[in-house]
């Protein structure tokens, strides 16, 4: 409440002090009011105290407005400055892509020229030169993959900040309206007081007007979004059932490790060289500097045969990033159609199953799934370290089957979203660790 209010109502109540509260006297000659008392009159007691107390309201009112308005520019101005520097992360992690694509091109060229003439060399000299190049090639393509995904993600970073600017300036200038309009109220005297009172009729018309426009605004949005909803139910119902229930008919089995039946959904065997998984979903890593991870693609013998393998070289600081943790890294694999939004139905599997091994021995990691709630929050519910499914203490060097139960996730098995390999701070006694590790054939059993 502003001084000037606190001043027009005191004045007000000081003036009632003074009134009789009578409502008139007859005069000894029978004519008029008697002197010393004052005309005042219970109905204008009554009128003045109802507009004083109105004052009142108004004025708390205005204290309430105001600290709503800052609070909506305080959140404004935080999305504005989180968003910048969003974008400022973005641009030192495509500079940083760009180096390393750049190195990855002249290893790249350097294995080609090593591989140009292997006359003079053994067969596994040769062999590993080829290799050597096939990995150069991998780590381009990755780099570039990533370099591409993070460009992406600065211009879409880039139009949500000049939306949030323009919220900004909106609402700055609707504030210093609304200031100024609560300070014009606050200059309202005891003279006014009267004329507010005597302007009633024609501040109601006003009013009146002013919810006729609301009411018809409202009814033009109530339409739209009926409009909106209708579209979409007809579009809903156009679409087939089966893409609703997210039933995935299990491919032709390849000649590999594994073979598949009715029981078993594979989510990725790794047999195609790209970023989508067997369902068709995206795939690819998940980083956060100081953090890092390449992913690549290798043949290599599991279970007595040829097979494609994903590849994932990973570097976990503990220092620096985010709450000082050192950032995260990881891969991850989509099970919602980003088309339809439907998620995968997995009642019914007990299990999720993978062949794994570590390129030192040593690496370590979790598997995190997410339902729709943890899809909307941007996270998932971990698994214990995978040495602890295996019954081991190191991941070792050589190939084994891992079997993680299903009932281990809280979740809503209904509406699955994504499975992740995530290296987590608790798998390494440092809390940071770097090294690579080998992934085959991830399945869901029942």
């Amino acid at each position: 409440m502003t001084m000037n209010q606190r001043g027009g109502i005191g004045k007000i109540m000081e003036s009632l002090k003074h009134s009789k509260f009578e409502t008139s006297r007859v005069s000894d000659n029978g004519g008029g009011s008697a002197s010393g008392y004052c005309g005042f009159g219970i109905r204008g007691i009554s009128r003045t105290l109802a507009i004083a107390l109105s004052l009142v309201f108004v004025g708390f009112n205005a204290i309430d407005s105001v600290a709503a308005e800052k609070q909506t520019l305080a959140e404004i101005e935080s999305t504005v400055a989180a968003r910048k520097t969003s974008i400022a992360e973005l641009n030192s992690k495509i500079e940083r892509l760009k180096k390393e694509y750049s190195e990855a091109l002249e290893q790249r060229k350097a294995a080609f020229l090593a591989s140009v003439d292997t006359s003079q060399l053994s067969e596994d000299e040769a062999k590993a030169m080829i290799s050597a190049l096939g990995d150069a090639s991998l780590r381009v393509n990755s780099i570039k993959t990533q370099l591409n995904d993070t460009e992406s993600n600065l211009t879409l970073m880039n139009k949500k900040l000049v939306k949030s600017e323009k919220r900004l300036s909106r609402a700055q200038a609707k504030s210093a309206k609304k200031a100024a309009r609560e300070k014009k109220v606050g200059r309202i005297s005891k003279k006014k007081v009267k004329t507010v009172a005597e302007k009633k009729p024609a501040a109601s018309k006003k009013s009146k007007k002013r919810q006729m426009k609301k009411e018809k605004k409202e009814k033009k949005k109530k339409k739209k979004v009926a409009k909106k909803v209708a579209k979409k139910v007809a579009v809903k119902a156009e679409q087939p059932k089966e893409v609703k229930k997210m039933s995935v008919a299990a491919p032709t089995a390849p000649a590999k490790s594994v073979t598949y039946t009715d029981q078993v959904l594979v989510i990725d065997n790794f047999d195609n060289t790209d970023t989508k998984n067997s369902l068709g979903y995206k795939a690819n890593i998940f980083e956060r500097a100081p953090s890092s991870a390449v992913v690549g693609f290798v043949n290599e013998i599991v279970g007595g045969n040829q097979s494609g393998v994903l590849k994932i070289t990973f570097d976990k600081n503990n220092e620096g990033g985010p709450y000082g943790k050192g950032g995260w890294c990881g891969y991850y694999s989509l099970l919602k159609d980003p088309d339809t939004g439907a998620y995968l139905d997995a009642t019914g599997y007990k299990n999720i199953t993978f062949w794994v091994r570590g390129d030192t021995g040593e690496e370590n990691f979790v598997v995190g799934l997410a339902d729709k709630h943890w899809d909307a929050l941007g996270d998932s519910v971990k698994s214990n370290k995978v040495t602890d499914y295996l019954g081991i203490s190191q991941l070792g060097t050589e190939w084994r089957k891992v079997r993680i139960p299903l009932n281990d996730f809280s979740l809503n098995f209904r509406h699955l979203a994504s499975v992740a390999f995530s290296f987590e701070s608790f798998c390494f006694p440092s809390g940071g660790g770097r090294g690579a590790v080998y992934i085959d054939d991830v399945l869901l059993e029942k």
